[in-house]
C-alpha cells in the first residue's frame, strides 16, 4: 500500500513537471498512471479549461482501459460518457466535408463500436439527437442491438443505402422487419430498393414465396393509389417503378403478376366508392357464401370451356393424323402441332384455380361497393370507371376489362362503360390482326425453308470428267482399286457391279457441296470410323439388308464392327435388365417403330451423305480422340524404355 501511494505521488510530480515543461501528453499519461491519487474531475477539467483536448482524450482513454467494469461500473460509464462527449465535440467542431470531419466521424464510430456496452443508451441517444448527428445515432443504435430503431431512423432521414446495407449485412434483422421496412424504402428510393429486391441475398433471407408476396405487397400498395391527370412527376415515376418491379423480379411469375393487378383494380374500385378493401386472404372472406357461390358459378363455366376445348382438340387431332403423308417434314409438323395443342389444354387446366379466384374477388368487390352511398352518384361512377379502366393499359393486359366490369357496382349502366368496352374490343381486334399477320409471316417463313430444303435436296454438284476420288485417287467415274479382288477372281468388275446395281446397290459415286468426291466403297470406308455407335449400327443393318457389293477388306471390317456392336448391345441389355428390369428388346422395338418409311437404300445413302467425312463434324470430333486405340496397348508397351515406371 505504501508503494502504491509512493508510485501515485511520483506520477503526480512527474505530471506536474510535464505540464510546466509544456508537454501535456506526457502529463496526461502520468495522471492516468497515478490512478485515484489524481482527482478525476479536477484533472479532466484542468485539461478542458486549457483547451488541451488531445491530452484529455488520452487521459480518459487510459483511465477507461485500466478500469474494471465489474468492480467499478459507475466509473466506467462516467469515463465513456466524457469520451463520447469529447468525440461529438470534435465532429461538430470540424468543417463539414473536410478530411478532419471524416476522421472525427470515423473516430467516434470506432469508439462506439469498441465501448458501446459502457455507454448509457438514453444519455448517448439524447446527446447525438441534440447535435443532430442522426447518421451516427443510427450507427450507435445498430451497434447496441436496436437494429429496427436504427433502420427506422435511417428511413426517416432518407438514408436508403444505409438501410439496405443493414438489411444485407446484419443477421439480426428478422424477415418480418424486412417485410415492414422495404415498402417504405421503395417509396423513398425505388431504384436502389428494386436492385435489392432482385438480389440473391434477399432470396436467401426470405425464400422465393415470401419474396413474391413482398414484391406484390409493395406494388399493390403503390398502384392502388388514385390515378388521375393531377399526379405529379414523382408519383408517376413511382408507379412506373412499381410496374417494372413486378416484371423484373424473376421469382414473380406471370400468374402472380395478374393476381397483383387484380388486387390493384379491386382496391381502386373500393377506394373510388369509399368502401373498405376486400381482404381476399382472410379465412372469413374465403368461407363467405358470396365467395362460394361465385366459385361454383365459375367452376361451371370452367367445365364448359374445358369440354369445348376437348372437343376442338379431338377434331384437330383427327384432322392432323388423318393426313396420310409420307413426307418426313409433314410428319414432324403434325407431331409438333399436336404437342402444341396438348400443351394448350394442359395450360387451360392450370389456370382453373386462377379463374375461380378472379371471379370470387370481382364478385366480392362488386358486392362491397354496391352498398356504398356514392355508388348511386352517376358522376362518381363515371370517374371511378374511367380511372380503373386506365389500369388495363398500364398493366399491359394483366388485368382485363372484363374483370374491371365485374368489379363495378350493380348500378353502373351500359353508357357509363361503353367507351372503355369499345376500346377493349378495338384492342382485341388489333391484337387479332397482329396475330394473323404473325401467322402469315410464320407460314411464309416455313414455306421458304421447305423450298430451301428441297433446293438443297435437288442441288447438283458439277465435277470435272477426271475428278479423282479423295481416298483412292482414281477417277470417281472409274471402278475403284479396292475392287481388285473381283478382277483377281477372273470376273468383269464393271459388268458385275452393273448387274448388282440393278437390284438395290448404292450409287457408284457421291459428291458433297464442299467439292469432295468419293467412290461408294471409299466413302463407306472413311465414314464408318467417324460415325456414332447408333448410326454405325444402323448402317451395318442396312448394308446387310441391301446386300450391297463391297470389297473383301471392307466387308471384313464391317463384320468386325458388327461383332463389336453385338457384344456391346448384349452388355447394355444385361445391365439394363439388372438395373431397371426393362426387357432387353424394348429399345430395339421402339427404334423399329420410329424407322422411316423410305427404302433401305435411300436410308443408307441418307446416313452416308449426312456430312463430308473430311470436313464435317465427325472429323472435328476426331480431334478429341487419342492417337492410340485400345487395341494398340501391346504396341505402346513395346516402345517403353526399360527401367521406366
Amino acid at each position: 500500500a505504501m508503494e502504491e501511494e509512493v508510485d501515485g505521488a511520483t506520477h503526480l510530480r512527474r505530471a506536474e513537471d510535464a505540464l510546466r515543461a509544456g508537454d501535456p501528453m506526457s502529463a496526461a499519461a502520468h495522471y492516468a498512471a497515478a490512478g485515484d491519487a489524481a482527482p478525476f474531475e479536477a484533472t479532466a477539467l484542468g485539461f478542458l479549461d486549457k483547451g488541451q483536448d488531445d491530452a484529455l482524450a488520452l487521459y480518459l482513454r487510459s483511465r477507461l482501459d485500466a478500469a474494471d467494469p465489474t468492480r467499478e461500473p459507475e466509473t466506467v460509464t462516467k469515463l465513456a460518457a466524457w469520451l463520447v462527449d469529447l468525440h461529438v465535440s470534435r465532429v461538430c467542431g470540424a468543417e463539414s466535408g473536410t478530411v478532419a470531419a471524416q476522421n472525427a466521424t470515423k473516430d467516434l464510430r470506432l469508439f462506439i463500436a469498441a465501448h458501446w456496452s459502457s455507454l448509457d443508451i438514453v444519455a448517448t441517444r439524447n446527446l447525438l439527437e441534440e447535435y443532430r448527428l442522426f447518421d451516427d445515432l443510427a450507427h450507435f443504435l445498430e451497434t447496441a442491438g436496436a437494429v429496427r430503431e436504427s433502420v427506422d431512423l435511417r428511413l426517416t432521414i432518407g438514408d436508403v443505402a444505409g438501410v439496405l446495407r443493414t438489411l444485407r449485412q446484419n443477421n439480426k434483422v428478422s424477415p418480418e422487419d424486412i417485410e415492414q421496412v422495404l415498402p417504405r424504402a421503395f417509396r423513398t428510393d425505388p431504384i436502389e430498393t428494386s436492385f435489392f429486391l432482385r438480389s440473391r441475398t434477399l432470396v436467401a433471407k426470405l425464400g422465393g414465396e415470401h419474396l413474391v408476396s413482398l414484391v406484390s405487397k409493395i406494388a399493390i400498395g403503390i398502384l392502388s393509389e388514385p390515378l388521375d391527370s393531377d399526379n405529379d412527376d414523382e408519383s408517376v415515376k413511382l408507379r412506373k417503378a412499381a410496374v417494372a418491379l413486378l416484371q423484373q423480379v424473376e421469382y414473380v411469375t406471370a400468374a402472380a403478376q395478374r393476381k397483383a393487378w387484380r388486387r390493384v383494380a379491386s382496391n381502386a374500385v373500393c377506394f373510388g366508392f369509399g368502401a373498405a378493401f376486400v381482404d381476399f386472404e382472410s379465412e372469413s372472406f374465403r368461407d363467405s357464401e358470396l365467395v362460394r357461390s361465385a366459385e361454383q358459378a365459375e367452376q361451371v363455366r370452367v367445365r364448359e370451356d374445358a369440354e369445348l376445348d376437348a372437343k376442338m382438340l379431338a377434331e384437330i387431332k383427327c384432322t392432323i393424323f388423318e393426313t396420310n403423308s409420307d413426307d418426313e417434314h409433314d410428319a414432324d409438323s403434325r407431331g409438333n402441332l399436336a404437342n402444341a395443342f396438348q400443351a394448350l389444354a394442359f395450360e387451360n387446366k392450370n389456370v382453373t384455380d386462377e379463374r375461380v379466384a378472379s371471379a370470387a374477388l370481382s364478385a366480392a368487390t362488386s358486392h362491397a361497393v354496391s352498398g356504398a352511398l356514392s355508388a348511386s352518384d352517376k358522376t362518381t361512377r363515371a370517374k371511378v370507371a374511367e380511372s380503373t379502366f386506365r389500369l388495363v393499359n398500364e398493366s399491359g393486359g394483366d388485368v382485363t376489362t372484363e374483370f374491371v366490369l365485374r368489379c363495378l357496382p350493380d348500378t353502373v349502366t351500359v353508357d357509363e362503360v361503353r367507351d372503355a368496352t369499345l376500346a377493349e374490343l378495338a384492342r382485341h381486334a388489333s391484337r387479332a390482326s397482329e396475330c394473323r399477320d404473325e401467322t402469315t409471316q410464320s407460314t411464309n417463313r416455313y414455306e421458304a425453308l421447305l423450298n430451301e430444303i428441297l433446293e438443297k435436296d435437288n442441288e447438283e454438284v458439277k465435277m470435272r470428267w477426271n475428278e479423282p476420288c479423295c481416298v483412292c485417287g482414281e477417277h470417281v467415274n472409274a471402278v475403284p482399286t479396292s475392287y481388285a479382288s473381283f478382277a483377281a477372281a477372273g470376273k468383269d468388275v464393271g459388268a458385275t457391279l452393273s448387274q448388282k446395281s440393278k437390284a438395290n446397290t448404292l450409287s457408284p459415286m457421291y459428291a458433297f457441296p464442299c467439292g469432295m468426291a468419293f467412290h461408294n466403297s471409299c466413302l463407306l470406308e472413311q465414314a464408318l470410323p467417324m460415325m456414332s455407335r447408333a448410326t454405325r449400327s444402323r448402317v451395318l443393318d442396312l448394308l446387310a439388308i441391301t446386300r450391297a457389293p463391297l470389297p473383301k477388306a471392307l466387308r471384313a471390317r464391317c463384320k468386325e464392327y458388327a461383332r463389336v456392336e453385338k457384344n456391346a448391345q448384349a452388355k447394355d441389355a444385361e445391365s439394363a435388365a439388372s438395373d431397371s428390369k426393362i426387357p432387353p428388346h424394348a429399345s430395339a422395338s421402339k427404334r423399329s417403330k420410329n424407322q422411316s418409311s423410305k427404302s433401305p437404300v435411300t436410308q443408307l445413302e441418307d446416313l452416308l451423305c449426312e456430312e463430308c467425312p473430311f470436313c464435317g463434324l465427325g472429323t472435328i470430333n476426331m480431334i478429341d480422340k487419342p492417337f492410340i486405340g485400345d487395341d494398340e496397348q501391346e504396341e505402346v508397351e513395346s516402345w517403353r524404355i526399360a527401367g521406366s515406371p
